[in-house]
């Protein structure tokens, strides 16, 4: 073995160690067990993130969390270690699925290396377990991986999920759950947050009409938002001194929700998902200046101090610069 693989395995063996710690699961459901027909070609079992993990798409927008952790002896596949056409043909021996069904042609495959071997062993693991004659058996393919002496196997090559890094659990029993959250908030705090910068730096300029910020149905998009307006103007109304601008500021929940249907929509508090701000303004009109005038953000990356400078330079524009 070259000094450069040997690196590149020693590497890679500490992947799963790296992650290692608390561990979080995404669901719509008040409970937390193995979805016996899930939707993917993978084993049956129970998908974590790690904790330190930030999810692609909806994952944290569904309506329940769990955290938990696992313990430090639990037996898991990491697929980092399949790393070598030995290794990956090795691991398909140790399954018992090294006859038969295009098994040549898959180690052809593996052997050329054209591409991530762990993925292209995993995929004939997916064919193997009934994918390619739509008849999935999640449990058998659970059932091999656990006669294999694996509780759990560890992703962070892309076979499993492409962008994602997960844990699936094989043994629903090797967990300890530590906090369930239920997605709640409706987005108020982060609205009157706002709010009370707008109110505070426009009074500098101008007379100030605002609205407290509440919930509002917006029809078209079938959620409640948490809303508010708030004005700054000087001068006479419509007269050629007259300057005003408008802040909407809104909370928002995510109107496709990863499939999150509430009984009654117009009562539910579906929890936040996106902060907006936008302004309107009078005269004159901001052109060709490099000025932000709208602020539109995943709630998790919400940076406040971001908004006080749109809102800062949009005043002082408006009411002084402009002038």
């Amino acid at each position: 073995m070259t000094f450069k693989r040997k690196l590149k395995e020693t590497y890679v063996l500490a992947d799963y160690q790296k992650w290692k710690g608390r561990w979080v699961h995404y669901s719509n459901t008040p409970y937390l067990k193995v979805n016996p027909d899930g939707f993917h070609m993978d084993p049956s079992g129970i998908y974590f993130f790690p904790e330190a993990f930030r999810t692609v798409g909806d994952w944290h927008k569904k309506q329940y969390k769990y955290v938990v952790e696992v313990p430090d002896n639990l037996k898991v596949l990491d697929l980092s270690t399949i790393n070598t056409p030995e290794t990956a043909l090795a691991f398909l021996e140790k399954l018992k699925v090294n006859a038969g069904f295009e098994y040549e042609d898959f180690k052809k495959q593996i052997e050329g290396e054209r591409r991530n071997v762990a993925d292209i062993a995993w995929e004939y693991l997916q064919r193997y377990f009934g994918a390619a004659n739509g008849q999935k058996k999640p449990g058998s393919f659970n059932k091999r991986l656990r006669q294999a002496g694996y509780e759990a196997v560890f992703d962070d090559t892309g076979s499993i999920h492409n962008s994602e890094i997960q844990l699936l659990l094989l043994d629903p029993r090797r967990f300890h759950l530590v906090e369930q959250q239920e997605g709640k908030g409706s987005g108020h705090n982060y609205v009157k947050e706002v709010y009370d910068l707008v109110l505070a730096e426009g009074k500098k300029y101008g007379e100030v009409e605002a609205s407290d910020p509440k919930k509002k149905w917006e029809s078209w998009t079938n959620e409640n938002q948490i809303t508010t307006s708030i004005t700054v103007s000087t001068g006479e109304r419509y007269s050629e001194e007259w300057r005003y601008i408008t802040f909407k500021i809104y909370a928002s929940p995510d109107r496709q929700r990863s499939g999150f249907k509430p009984k009654d929509p117009m009562k539910a508090n579906m929890p936040v998902s996106q902060l907006g701000v936008s302004a309107l303004y009078s005269s004159p009109k901001i052109e060709g200046i490099s000025l932000k005038k709208s602020y539109n953000e995943d709630i998790r990356d919400v940076k406040m101090n971001e908004i006080k400078d749109m809102i800062e330079k949009l005043l002082h524009y408006i009411f002084v610069e402009a002038k």
